[in-house]
């Protein structure tokens, strides 16, 4: 008789997981992953589309390498092309042809690494898939770019007596701002994703 312990495989799911039981490893989607995914699409496409439209502002009123002054002692609004990486590091490296392929290539590999720990957080980890996916967000706002355009537009300029931080991007401060919560989730225990 099929079914008693015991007595081998049964048809149909498997109550412990919702997968099938002869071959289906994988769990059926629960609907906290659901949401967990809805949600972290939702903070993405935020993040996304106010990077898009913000460098989409800069293109159309301020002229590449103009300044305009916010705060004298301490910000600008500026049009900047970075070929390089965040912050426009390895910019000289990047206005070689393999420039634009090697960042698009590591912004690729560290968009697929995102993924895999977006799926792996469990859902009940905010602080952390919120964090995973300002940083999507950013990520693919940046790689977006680079891809359309051969460049990312940063137009952030801040200062202090003469001393300027590299010009930067809604992007770059979603994906810094979303790396420093989850290293600090990560150190006060709440996740285990890193």
């Amino acid at each position: 008789m099929t079914g008693e312990v015991g007595s081998g495989p049964v048809d149909g799911p498997d109550p412990t997981t919702g997968g099938e039981k002869n071959g289906d490893l994988r769990p059926a989607p629960t609907p906290a992953g659901r949401r967990k995914l809805w949600a972290v699409a939702i903070v993405a496409a935020l993040v996304f589309a106010g990077d898009q439209t913000t460098k989409r502002i800069v293109r159309a009123t301020i002229e590449p390498g103009e300044v305009i002054t916010v705060a004298a002692c301490c910000m600008n609004w500026t049009h900047i092309h970075n070929r390089g990486g965040a912050f426009g590091m390895f910019a000289g490296a990047a206005r070689d042809g393999w420039g634009k392929k090697l960042f698009s290539a590591a912004s690729l590999a560290a968009l697929g690494f995102l993924l895999y720990l977006i799926v792996v957080t469990p859902p009940g980890v905010t602080h952390t898939l919120v964090a995973l996916a300002a940083i999507l967000g950013g990520a693919v706002g940046n790689l977006w770019d680079r891809l359309l355009q051969g460049y990312v537009v940063d137009f952030i300029d801040l200062h202090a007596r003469g001393w300027h931080w590299p010009s930067f991007n809604v992007a770059d401060m979603a994906i810094t701002v979303g790396i420093a919560f989850v290293l600090l989730d990560s150190f006060r225990g709440r996740t285990k994703v890193l």
